[in-house]
């Protein structure tokens, strides 16, 4: 695998149906890395954190990590999960960044979530292979989709 894109992708989604084909189509594309899903943001964030289970592959500090971030959820939406990783150290924070995946059509959630530097892309659900690759061709190339 190409050294600049990422070695795991975390899929961040209330909806256990919609990890599921995200987690397929990332598959399809040919991405070898670990997929690691979660329905509750507040123990996504905590496995950023370095906080895990013995289910999940432990944070390793020398992978790129691509994170796909559900736009509404009940325990912590986009912007309070964004916000709290901005508390973290830059050590820390610099091995992920984020795909903002929605169903929203506000134009004004787009441009929040480009506020946001470590944001690379936001994107309207179901996430296709053209969008997965696109996707990781800006990861790639350290740019953003916007």
């Amino acid at each position: 695998m190409d050294r600049n894109c990422p070695s795991a992708i975390i899929l961040v989604d209330d909806d256990e149906s919609v990890n599921y084909i995200n987690k397929v189509v990332i598959q399809h594309f040919g991405f070898e890395g670990d997929i690691i899903p979660f329905l509750d943001s507040e123990l996504a964030f905590d496995y950023l954190t370095g906080i895990t289970s013995d289910f999940l592959p432990v944070i390793d500090p020398n992978t790129k990590y691509l994170v796909f971030l559900d736009l509404n959820m009940p325990q912590f939406n986009t912007w309070h999960f964004l916000n709290r990783f901005l508390t973290l150290h830059e050590c820390k924070r610099k091995h992920f960044k984020f795909v903002v995946l929605t169903n929203s059509t506000n134009p004004q959630d787009k441009i929040n979530a480009l506020r946001y530097s470590d944001v690379i892309a936001f994107a309207r659900k179901p996430l296709t292979i053209n969008m997965f690759k696109d996707i990781m061709a800006m990861f790639s190339m350290g740019k953003r989709i916007s």
